[in-house]
Order: structure tokens, then sequence, then C-alpha cells
């Protein structure tokens, strides 16, 4: 696994965030400008985790404080001080590759390598509907805050709907961590 913040690998993380958000249950549109104007934004503050097979990229974890979430809720804000919390923006996986714990592989890569002496928790984000990861988070010990619906468009780029989202919680300790 890789560790980075350069932006010399967006192309390839950009590649995988298409891959893995216009096809199947969470398909929708991505506009590739503000994709990549989102990449761009994420390692300026954050850090890439990346999996490679045969020098493809197959797995990627992005995070970044959470002050660069918009969409925060205010219960997550009054409750927890913020510039104490870390924010996993990002897990995908190459459609190929899903089944095959490389989320759980992203995720022990990040508690080995988040920095707990400055961050206290870590927050992220999950559609409702998918299954596989709120099963992968529960089992790594995150629980449930608080939700939002998030407007998207549907693959035609014209049609809204709303994608309700779960904000997931988990406090950095040794105890949680050995859980993954």
């Amino acid at each position: 696994m890789v560790q980075t913040n350069q932006p010399e690998f967006i192309p390839a993380i950009a590649g995988l965030y298409t891959e893995a958000y216009t096809q199947g249950i969470s398909a929708q549109y991505i506009d590739s400008e503000e994709l990549k104007t989102y990449l761009i934004e994420i390692l300026k503050t954050g850090t890439a985790i990346l999996q490679f097979e045969n020098n493809i990229l197959t797995a990627c974890l992005l995070y970044t404080p959470l002050s660069f979430d918009k969409l925060c809720p205010e219960k997550i804000k009054s409750e927890f001080e913020p510039d104490k919390c870390l924010y996993i923006a990002e897990v995908m996986v190459s459609l190929s590759y899903r089944g095959m714990g490389l989320g759980k592989k992203l995720l022990t890569e990040f508690f080995k390598n988040a920095d707990t002496v400055n961050y206290n928790h870590v927050f992220l984000r999950v559609w409702e509907n998918n299954l596989p990861a709120l099963t992968l988070y529960s089992k790594s010990g995150f629980e449930r805050v608080t939700t939002i619906d998030q407007l998207k468009k549907m693959p035609d780029g014209k049609t809204d709907f709303v994608m309700k989202k779960i904000y997931l919680h988990k406090p950095f300790n040794q105890e949680s961590d050995e859980r993954i």
C-alpha cells in the first residue's frame, strides 16, 4: 500500500472513483472537472492510501481533517471538537476486486498510520443502502451518529435523486482499533 498526498495520482484515483460511483446500485452522474477539483482539494490537506495490483489502482481510501466536510451536520460539530477529528472522505474498491477484503485492508492501514496524537476521533459517511460498507464499518467499531440527505444526479446528468447518508464515528483508541 502507498500513502501519499501527491497530485500525480489524481488521474488514477479519478478513474477508480468514476468506476465505483457510476455503476451498480450507487450509479450517479460524475462531472469529471468537479471530481478533479474535489480530489485536488482533498490531497491539499489530506492523504490517499492506495492499493495497486499489477500497477493498476484497485482500492483507495482518502482522508482529511473533518473541517474539509462542508456537509458535516451541526450535531457532530457541537458534540465533538472538529479540529480534533479526521474524516474518511472516500473508500473505493474496483468493481472486479470487491469482496476480497480490500476495504478492510484500507481501514487497517488507516488506523495503523492515523495521527492519534492530534486527532481523537474519525468520521465517515456512507449511503444507507450500501450494506457491504455498513457491515465493514460496523465490524470495525464505527457507530451511527446522524444522517443527512444528499442531493445527487442520476447517470443521465439531469434527474435529481436523494441519497440518505449515515455519519459514522469511531474514537481512536487501542481497544476498538484491534477489531479491524
